[in-house]
């Protein structure tokens, strides 16, 4: 959290200009290559970039002249010069390399127009809690799965030479279980919530300490969705709360039947690594599990455009992980049993 501190203070975070800055870049590139194709001036698509050029240079003067009325206006206007764009019929695949993805421009349509109706909310410093407690949410939503797999990895592992086993103490299998879970989630947890309250003392005594955890932020949900803050950072922990459930579930499972560390975190972050390298390639493929596992990219609408873009949100993401927890823990339950008999009988 003090390296995104740090991060966020000396404008590396993409900021509103920052933002303005990358777009105008994109822009002027999708000018040089009609430039190059002698487009013809009359061309639409060649038309509407003008336009969307135009639009960020307003949007530029509202940012440096702190205007924020013309810069939400100028931003609106730009999503429509954008998404009519992407209608042309002389929108191209070099052309759509330039210019946003579909799902970037309705997440800015429904920011900006919220933006509108709250003027008061636009902050151009953002050192603020809310801001860094995101950012630390939407790094942590790369790394959980692996982060969990590797504190779970030897859940079991010294499961048959426990003492409840060696020396009659009446724990059962269960109860041991869910005990290694507890404790291990509120290790974890604990650290999260350390976390977010150095974010706060930094952002309320270095940084802006505007209170921002009312203020509006677009996330997917099912769609699109305008949530507040807090919200947003309490949709966050559940779905990493449930990640956590099916990672011990999964790693409890792979420990029984490996009895190796080694195999079991081996075994789950090739797994992990295949679905954070084919986010494009599954988008045709919603019960492909690996494609739950990472929040942030749920909650960015990363998957949209797929035939299946409706399945992949954070609220099917969570009953999916729910169910397959849950078939994971009575998997596991029953081969230790089965486990037990034949030692027994032996």
């Amino acid at each position: 959290m003090l390296g995104l501190f740090i991060f966020v203070h000396v404008d590396q975070f993409e900021t509103f200009q920052e933002q303005n800055r990358k777009e105008s870049a994109r822009v002027q590139g999708a000018l040089s290559f009609y430039e190059s194709l002698d487009a013809v001036e009359g061309s639409t698509a060649y038309q509407n970039i003008l336009l969307q050029k135009s639009e960020l240079a307003k949007q530029l003067n509202g940012i440096l002249f702190d205007k924020p009325k013309n810069y939400i206006e100028a931003s609106l206007e730009l999503t429509k010069h954008q998404e009519v764009l992407r209608s042309d019929p002389n929108f191209t695949d070099e052309l759509a390399l330039l210019q946003p993805k579909e799902e970037i421009i309705q997440k800015n349509q429904l920011y900006f127009t919220y933006l509108r109706e709250h003027p008061k909310e636009i902050i151009l410093k953002p050192e603020t809690v809310s801001t860094l407690i995101l950012l630390f949410l939407s790094i942590l939503g790369f790394i959980w799965f692996p982060m969990c797999s590797f504190v779970s990895a030897n859940i079991l592992e010294d499961e048959f030479e426990h003492p409840s086993l060696t020396k009659g103490q009446p724990n059962t299998f269960s109860q041991r279980l869910v005990k290694k879970v507890l404790a291990i989630y509120l290790l974890l947890f604990s650290s999260i919530l350390l976390a977010i309250i150095l974010g706060a003392v930094l952002a309320f005594f270095i940084g802006n300490p505007t209170n921002d955890l009312m203020f509006g932020n677009v996330i997917q949900v099912i769609h699109f969705r305008i949530l507040q803050n807090w919200q947003v950072i309490v949709a966050y922990l559940l779905y990493l709360s449930i990640v956590f459930l099916f990672t011990l579930s999964l790693s409890a499972c792979l420990n029984l039947l490996t009895k190796n560390f080694y195999l079991t975190l081996m075994i789950e972050n090739t797994f992990f690594g295949v679905s954070l390298l084919l986010t494009n390639q599954v988008k045709d493929f919603p019960m492909y599990l690996g494609s739950y596992l990472i929040p942030t990219q749920l909650f960015d609408g990363a998957y949209l455009g797929g035939r299946y873009s409706a399945l992949y949100n954070p609220v099917v993401g969570l009953a999916y992980l729910l169910v397959m927890s849950t078939v994971l823990l009575w998997g596991t339950s029953l081969l230790y049993q089965n486990k037990s008999g034949q030692r027994g009988r032996a």
